[in-house]
């Protein structure tokens, strides 16, 4: 032994006593825990890691795979396996990454989807998206094959283990035709129409073919084809059969035949087409019998005379004659459902009675019959001229029809106008689901074997089983089931759909929604709603138990009840009468009688029952009587009648101590306390009611179930379903421990407080600055609302506003940058970038010291005054100086030229300019020369002159003044110191010469003449 080979020993031996001392166990398994893991490197797995090989010379010890972990972990909780890195556990299994498109059982792509029993279409993607293997009912977008797997994508199908791609142009090879029913079509054969829900692929037509083919490489031939020919020719280009009984076309779907020559498609949906031609005196059978009206005439019945029968009837004696051979000559069989036109006619005509489908070419009438051409209709028994004739599918308030027209209504629908024999449909709804025209935009007929679904007609399969729904139901004439109704019989001749049992319809209908029962005719579902339908027979005969009771309104009496009345309309179920129960019950052990809720039973124990009447109540309040008007309750000696006036009765006990609520309180003057008030003291003579409470902090109402303290006017309930009820105080505004709110309520707490008495509320104390919902300021507070914040949670007085102010003119903000204020609501920041920040309030008419306007500002100081409009100005106040343009603050006016005012100084208003002469109170003279308050003709003064800057204004005459006055009251005259106001009460006033002066001025002239005189003579002499 060399020293590697000791020295290798030497440390095995280490180990091993290592794990001794330690005290653990090596792993003796894969994925055991709380062991030693490795040979050479060890590893302590503990009791939430596992050992991953306990053969590795590395031990590795491995966590459990998890919501989190999911690679590189231990998968499993009974059977456990090693996820490596490129593993991932879901669903206690290992998943290895997906490398090839069409593996499964992998992880798929980047997003890690789990392919488990799908396919992987792109494993290098980040959406590797799993798909579905391809089987009948999914031929496209899912993996093709069985060995070698294949995606089929959304443009093919999965035929026979290949992907092939879906027919897109008419007669295309190498691909799969139909939508429905696919077919696919070879190299040598092609698509007839991709479109179509049934496959079919052509045929190359052979040299004078005279099958259906594709003859050269477009035309869709069904008569002689030359695909020799330089350009391949067709005798008769083929069109497919829509309808029975259409000529020149393709008929069937699988085996094809081309009806030409007059021939017509006997069904142009059955596989196998058949094409018949007219019946003949060689030919009476398989084929159409008839000229204008023709019915496929089949074996044994044979065509004669235009009729298909089995049988040659006598002749027709009369008109509309049934079951006669009509005409002279050429005869026509009429059956019993078809009347002989006219049985003179050389060639006899049989007609159908008309109906609502057939209401033209038809025998209209009962008694009196008529003949309804073609160019008539038969409405109440007489043939009226028609409506105009369908020209399209699906069309209403028309003749439908080529030979025997059916007239459509508003609300029936043409099926085909061109069809030999009109028939009309109504739209499908909730209860025709079948024989209905089906859509509203794009409309389509749904036959007998088919359903009406999200506008699309639908293959129904026959019902296989009874109480079927979807499906066809019957094995001769068949009802069309829908996903409501239910199959009786699916192999009865006649099917049968039946309802589900609902409200008032509970017989001849299906019972239970999981274990289905049919109720016939003489029984009715117990419980529509139940899982197990159960049917109970109807009540035959009076104290039957078991069945349900009643003809229209019925009651259903179990084992423990009894029909009082099985033939009443409404039923009764009762039990028997006992001591307690004596009324609404089965009296008597042996000759039975039902007690009903008016009558008392005598004695429940005798043998024969006797029912005694039951006097009603007089007055409220009444024991022992029937209570109620209409529908009654019966109040034994310890009831009492609530309410004798009310319809229904109700009968009450006296409240007690353990029955203070729904009873009558007081024991002399009584009233009724219902269910939501409690008797306030039971031994009163006078019955008092108090509302219980019925919601937490209610107001006026008894609190809590037990300990029921009553809660005022500004007291509220804490929590009223509680056994000891409390009562909380209304709050104040800022108060705490008590009910905020006047209509929504919120309770505050110690450390909570009431925002407001009517919003109800409640705030946390401001803790930080710029906090918002919460009580701002120490002691003088405010409520902060979500757009608010606290501009300081420790000052005495509580400021909220919405932040620093970002805007002239701003208001609830902080104002400036270094002396900031805070503007209120009601204030407005001058200028929100100035140092100093200034707060104006917005002013009010003829105010200082705010801001003036409502669209715009103007900022009045001390010295200026609003004058209040759209775009504010500030003037100053009226003086005797200045007049004009100003504010007269005694009489809140503002004096201004473009209203023509000045301010009146001694009576401290503005006054108008003088308009006339003569005018008083108002600014006298030029006014843009002169602003002297002596210009204001003041109370007593009129403007002599408005056109001269000189003072104006003049006293009005009066009596003890007649001269150097305004004289007159309406037209006034000045009257100088010479002359004197004639009346100064006068409208016009007028001004006369002073005698006296007169004399003067003659008595000068008479002195003047007189030295004159002398003066002449003296020089004569």
């Amino acid at each position: 032994m060399n020293f590697k080979q000791k020295l290798s020993l030497s440390i095995v031996l280490i180990q091993m006593t290592l794990l001794e001392v330690n005290g653990v166990d090596p792993c003796s398994s894969n994925f055991q825990n709380v062991c030693k893991c490795g040979t050479d490197t060890i590893s302590e797995c503990s009791n939430i890691d596992y050992c991953v090989d306990i053969t590795a010379s590395s031990g590795n010890c491995v966590a459990a795979c998890s919501n989190i972990v999911v690679s590189s972990c231990i998968c499993g909780s009974s059977t456990k396996t090693y996820c490596n890195g490129s593993s991932i556990c879901t669903s206690d299994v290992c998943y290895p990454t997906c490398t090839t498109a069409g593996q499964s059982n992998c992880v798929c792509g980047t997003d890690q989807q789990i392919c488990s029993s799908t396919y992987c279409e792109n494993p290098s993607a980040f959406s590797g998206n799993c798909k579905d293997a391809c089987s009948v009912s999914k031929v496209s977008d899912c993996y093709c094959g069985t060995t070698t797997k294949t995606y089929c994508s959304s443009t093919q199908k999965c035929q026979s283990n290949a992907c092939i791609s879906s027919c897109t142009t008419a007669f295309q090879a190498n691909c799969v035709c139909g939508t429905s029913t696919p077919t696919t079509c070879t190299a040598s054969t092609f698509c007839k129409d991709p479109s179509a829900s049934k496959g079919y692929c052509l045929t190359q037509c052979a040299n004078s073919s005279s099958t259906v083919c594709l003859c050269g490489t477009s035309k869709y031939c069904a008569e002689y084809c030359d695909p020799y020919a330089s350009s391949p020719t067709c005798s008769f280009l083929a069109v497919d059969c829509t309808s029975a009984n259409q000529t020149n076309c393709v008929c069937g779907t699988t085996t094809l035949s081309s009806c030409s020559g007059g021939r017509k498609c006997l069904d142009p949906t059955a596989a196998t087409g058949v094409c018949a031609g007219s019946c003949s005196q060689y030919q009476s059978t398989n084929c159409y019998c008839g000229t204008s009206t023709s019915t496929y005439c089949a074996s044994p019945n044979q065509c004669s005379n235009n009729t298909c029968g089995d049988s040659s009837p006598s002749n027709c004696s009369s008109a509309f004659q049934a079951s006669c051979s009509c005409g002279s000559s050429t005869k026509s069989t009429c059956t019993s459902t078809t009347y002989c036109v006219d049985p003179s006619a050389s060639s006899g005509v049989c007609k159908q009675a008309c109906s609502i489908g057939t209401v033209s070419d038809c025998i209209c009438g009962t008694s009196s019959k008529a003949y309804c051409d073609s160019t008539k209709q038969c409405s109440s028994d007489s043939c009226v001229t028609s409506t105009p004739n369908c020209n399209s599918a699906f069309q209403n308030s028309c003749s439908c029809g080529s030979s025997t027209k059916s007239t459509c209504t508003s609300t029936t629908y043409c099926v085909d106008p061109s069809a030999s024999s009109g028939v009309c449909k109504q739209a499908c709804s909730g209860g025709t689901v079948s024989e209905c025209i089906c859509g509203t935009s794009s409309k389509a007929y749904c036959d007998s074997t088919k359903q009406c679904q999200s506008d699309s007609c639908v293959a129904l399969q026959n019902c296989s089983t009874i109480n079927q729904t979807s499906c066809s139901c019957g094995t001769s004439t068949k009802q069309a089931c829908s996903s409501s109704t239910y199959c009786k019989d699916p192999n009865a001749t006649n099917g049968i759909c039946i309802n589900k049992c609902s409200g008032m319809t509970a017989s001849d209908c299906i019972c239970g929604s999981t274990t289905l029962s049919h109720c016939s005719s003489t029984q009715r579902c117990q419980d529509s709603m139940a899982a197990t339908g159960n049917c109970l027979d109807i009540c035959t005969s009076n104290f039957q138990s078991n069945c349900s009771c009643g003809q229209s309104s019925y009651n259903n009496c179990d084992s423990s009840k009894y029909c009082a009345n099985a033939s009443a309309n409404s039923g009764q179920c009762y039990d028997n009468c006992t001591v307690s129960l004596r009324s609404s019950c089965i009296c008597g052990t042996t000759s039975k009688q039902g007690c009903s809720n008016s009558q008392t039973c005598e004695d429940s124990t005798a043998t024969t029952g006797n029912c005694i009447s039951i006097p009603s109540c007089i007055s409220n309040f009444d024991n022992s009587c029937q209570c109620g008007t209409s529908q009654t309750s019966t109040c034994s000696s310890s009831t009492y009648c609530s309410d004798v006036s009310q319809p229904t009765g109700v009968c009450l006990q006296n409240c007690n101590q353990n029955l203070k609520s729904n009873c009558i309180c007081g024991t002399s003057n009584k009233v009724v306390c219902n269910k939501t008030q409690t008797c306030q003291n039971v031994t009163d003579q006078n019955g008092v009611c108090i509302e219980n409470c019925q919601i937490n902090l209610q107001s006026n109402c008894l609190c809590g179930h037990s300990a029921t303290p009553f809660c005022g006017q500004n007291e509220h309930c804490r929590d009223y379903k509680s056994f000891m009820g409390s009562c909380v105080q209304e709050c104040n505004q800022f108060q705490n421990n008590c009910v905020c709110g006047t209509s929504y309520y919120s309770e505050c707490t110690s450390t909570t407080y009431c925002s407001s008495k009517q919003e109800g509320v409640c705030l946390e104390q401001c803790s930080r600055f710029q906090q918002s919902n919460c009580i701002c300021g120490m002691k003088i507070k405010q409520a902060c609302s979500s757009n608010e914040s606290c501009v300081d949670p420790y000052e005495d007085n509580g400021i909220c506003n919405q932040g620093t102010c970002m805007q002239k003119f701003q208001s609830n903000c902080t104002c400036g940058v270094v002396n900031q204020v805070n503007c209120n609501k009601s204030q407005y920041c001058l200028d929100f970038a100035a140092i100093n920040g200034n707060c104006f309030e917005k002013c009010l008419s003829f105010q200082n010291n705010c801001l003036c306007g409502i669209d715009s500002y103007d900022l009045c100081f001390s010295s200026t005054y609003c004058l209040q409009q759209s775009r504010g100005i500030c003037m100053p106040e009226c003086t005797s100086t200045n007049p004009r343009n100003c504010i007269a603050l005694s009489d809140d006016q503002a004096c201004l030229d473009n209203l023509g005012t000045i301010f009146n100084a001694t009576t401290g208003k503005c006054v108008p300019n003088c308009s006339q002469n003569g005018s008083t109170n108002c600014f006298c003279g030029l006014v843009s020369s002169n602003q002297d308050q002596n210009q204001i003709c003041q109370q007593g003064f009129e403007c002599q002159n408005l056109a001269t800057p000189q003072i104006g204004c003049v006293e009005k005459c009066t009596t003890n003044k007649k001269k150097s006055c305004q004289c007159g009251l309406d037209k006034s005259q000045y009257c100088n110191e010479n002359q004197i106001c004639a009346d100064p009460s006068l409208s016009i006033g007028e001004c006369t010469q002073n005698v006296s002066e007169i004399q003067n001025v003659q008595y000068s002239k008479i002195i003047h003449f007189g030295i004159f005189a002398i003066i002449v003579f003296s020089i004569i002499v």
